[in-house]
């Protein structure tokens, strides 16, 4: 069977910019100025790979500890930048329509659950409606295939 697998942010939710200046906050936090195109060329990377490619890219080192820890304080940041995530315009006109069409499809999100689900009402959906695949679901987060390929098989 064939479906759709869609991102969450910047695809169906209206958070990217959020999510950089979240991002921009938590490294300067920890004393590092990260331009915001840098940030956004890796939104829809799982927040430890973000974090690791951001150490790379200022040739400065990050450990997965430190990038766990950036993560988190990005969470935070989020939550305080965007307490209620807005759909894009027509993504759950798009949602409806596919639904009635019966054609399926997921969302494969290097998000959390907690923040996922928000979303998903945002959008109009019960959790339970939709096959949704968030980073803690798999092994990898993007780049790697993990996340699409569960979502695939689920749908």
């Amino acid at each position: 069977m064939r479906a759709l697998i869609f991102d969450l942010d910047g695809t169906l939710i209206d958070s990217v910019y959020a999510h950089v200046f979240g991002w921009q906050k938590s490294f300067a936090a920890e004393g590092m100025q990260v331009p915001a195109c840098s940030i956004h060329a890796k939104i829809g990377l799982g927040g430890r790979e973000l974090a690791l490619a951001i150490g790379r890219e200022l040739g400065k080192h990050v450990s997965k500890d430190e990038a766990d820890s950036l993560d988190q304080r990005h969470g935070t940041i989020m939550r305080g930048l965007l307490p209620r995530a807005e759909p894009l315009p027509g993504a759950a006109a798009l949602l409806r329509r596919l639904r009635d069409m019966n054609i399926p499809w997921g969302i494969a999100t290097s998000g959390d659950r907690p923040g996922v689900d928000q979303a998903l009402r945002s959008l109009g959906l019960p959790p339970d409606e939709a096959t949704v695949i968030c980073k803690s679901d798999v092994e990898h987060a993007k780049p790697k295939p993990d996340l699409f390929l569960a979502c695939w098989r689920e749908s």
